[in-house]
């Protein structure tokens, strides 16, 4: 499966001109690339795609498994419109995105962990990494997405086994240019959700989308883990959860793990 611009111009829809689209083979990391962009101080949004990365990152310095037959993909965005504060909400913002996209080209069925991954049949087949970056008198937000779209072959490194999954199963064939139509289809969705984030007209969506409401879970912060039970997500897209203590807190960062 190759990448088109054209054809992901196409699925952009009304936003065809306003993205300047690169493709790569095999890169370090998109979203690296897409700093180094953001630093030139270029004034227009760019997606940046590569078939393979060989140190994709992922949230609290992780490595993401970027093998090729996946998405690996980082949108810079030049002008958000969006306050300082307002700027963590890009996160919730795009995993409402990458939901609505893969659900209206594929037949997976997806939900939201939070704050930043997407599961499909049980485990986590897409994360979302946003990252800010100061240049001159500029602003950038870069949001990289990372997407297990099939199932790898000889399954997944043992590390992963029973904690990832993809978009297709074994038994599903990909549509004939779905990941050109992701692609721009999720850039679309993205650009119009953020949109939404001084209205917060999309955070009832991920609240909805979220399976974490109401479970036990372990809240991780700096190296800490606490016993928690997940009560609310807010409007600002914080996880409101009650300590076995009986105290309660409002989170915007930090981890959670799913206590079984």
């Amino acid at each position: 499966m190759l990448y088109s611009i054209e054809k992901i111009k196409t699925a952009l829809g009304c936003y065809r001109d306003a993205v300047k689209i690169i493709i790569e083979d095999l890169v370090p990391s998109t979203n690296d690339m897409g700093k180094e962009i953001a630093l030139s101080e270029r004034k227009e949004n760019t997606l940046i795609l590569a078939y393979r990365q060989d140190k994709g990152k992922g949230r609290m310095g992780r490595n993401f498994f970027s093998p090729e037959g996946g998405i690996y993909m980082s949108l810079v965005i030049s002008e958000t419109g969006l306050s300082p504060e307002e700027i963590p909400l890009i996160t919730p913002a795009a995993a409402v995105a990458v939901c609505r996209a893969i659900e209206e080209l594929t037949p997976a069925k997806t939900k939201i962990k939070w704050v930043n991954d997407i599961f499909v049949d049980g485990g986590k087949a897409c994360g979302i990494l946003t990252e800010s970056v100061f240049s001159g008198d500029s602003f950038f937000s870069v949001v990289g997405i990372g997407i297990n779209l099939l199932p790898q072959a000889g399954g997944f490194p043992d590390e992963l086994r029973g904690i990832a999954s993809s978009v297709y199963s074994e038994n599903q064939a990909p549509a004939k240019n779905i990941m050109n139509q992701l692609v721009g289809t999720i850039v679309r969705e993205l650009l119009d959700q953020i949109k939404l984030v001084p209205s917060r007209d999309f955070s009832e969506e991920y609240r909805r989308r979220s399976f974490v409401i109401g479970k036990d879970v372990k809240v991780i912060q700096n190296g800490i883990s606490r016993d928690a039970h997940v009560v609310s997500i807010d409007d600002d897209c914080r996880l409101g959860v009650k300590y076995q203590d009986g105290r309660e807190e409002f989170l915007f960062g930090g981890e959670i793990s799913l206590r079984f």
